[in-house]
C-alpha cells in the first residue's frame, strides 16, 4: 500500500469517527432536561397530591440556618407579605445592610406547612417573626434552610418485640425523660437490671 493510499484510508476512519464522538459528547450532563423528563429518582418525586417533598424532620425549638436574601413571610404562602428579608433588613448595629451576608439563625415555632409545593416553616429570631420555606431539592438554588444535627432524626434501627405491659429488665443505667428525645428533661436515673413496665411505644426520634 502506498503512502498516499494509508493517509486517505487513515482519513476516512477518522471522518467514520467524529459523528461518533459528537453522540458521545452530547449524552454527557449537564445538558437540557426535556419537559415531562426527571433526572430525580421515582422515590425523591414530590408527592402527587400535595407537590411537596417530604419535610425536614424539624420539631418547635430547633435552630436553623437561612441562606441570604430568603424571604420571611406572614403567612406560609409565596402571596403573603414580606416581613423580613435575610440580606435587605440583615443590618449591624448601626444599622448598615451587611455587605458579605452570612446565613441567619433562626428557631423553629412551628410547622411544616405544605403550600404552593413548598414546605413552610414558622420561625423566630430574626428582625420579625414569620413563616421560611425550605426551598426544594429540584429547585436551581437547592434548599434555602438547613439544620445541623437533624439529618438522622426518624431514622432509627429496628425495635425490640416488646409489648404493652410487659415487664423488662434494663442491661444498663437508663435515664428516664419527660419526652421521647434525649435532649427532655430528666426524671430520674434506672439502675441497672432493674425491672420497667412498658406502658407505650415505640416512637421514632
Amino acid at each position: 500500500m502506498t503512502m498516499m493510499r494509508r493517509l486517505t484510508v487513515l482519513l476516512m476512519l477518522v471522518l467514520l469517527a467524529l459523528p461518533t464522538l459528537a453522540q458521545d459528547s452530547e449524552d454527557d450532563y449537564p445538558r437540557p432536561i426535556a419537559p415531562g423528563e426527571t433526572i430525580l429518582p421515582i422515590e425523591d418525586l414530590p408527592d402527587a397530591e400535595t407537590g411537596c417533598f417530604p419535610a425536614f424532620p424539624l420539631i418547635p425549638g430547633d435552630v436553623i440556618y437561612i441562606e441570604p436574601g430568603v424571604n420571611i413571610r406572614n403567612i406560609p404562602s409565596q402571596s403573603g407579605a414580606i416581613v423580613w428579608n435575610t440580606i435587605i433588613d440583615n443590618r449591624d448595629e448601626r444599622g448598615n445592610v451587611i455587605d458579605d451576608p452570612f446565613n441567619v439563625e433562626a428557631v423553629i415555632v412551628d410547622g411544616p406547612v405544605c403550600n404552593q409545593g413548598l414546605n413552610w416553616w414558622q420561625i423566630t429570631g430574626t428582625g420579625n417573626p414569620g413563616w421560611v420555606a425550605e426551598g426544594r431539592r429540584d429547585y436551581e438554588g437547592g434548599y434555602w434552610i438547613s439544620a445541623p444535627g437533624t439529618e438522622m432524626r426518624g431514622v432509627c434501627n429496628s425495635t425490640y418485640p416488646f409489648e404493652i405491659g410487659e415487664t423488662v429488665d434494663l442491661l444498663y443505667n437508663v435515664r428516664i425523660h419527660d419526652a421521647p428525645t434525649a435532649a427532655a428533661l430528666t426524671k430520674t436515673v434506672v439502675p441497672y437490671e432493674n425491672p420497667v413496665l412498658i406502658l407505650a411505644g415505640p416512637q421514632c426520634v
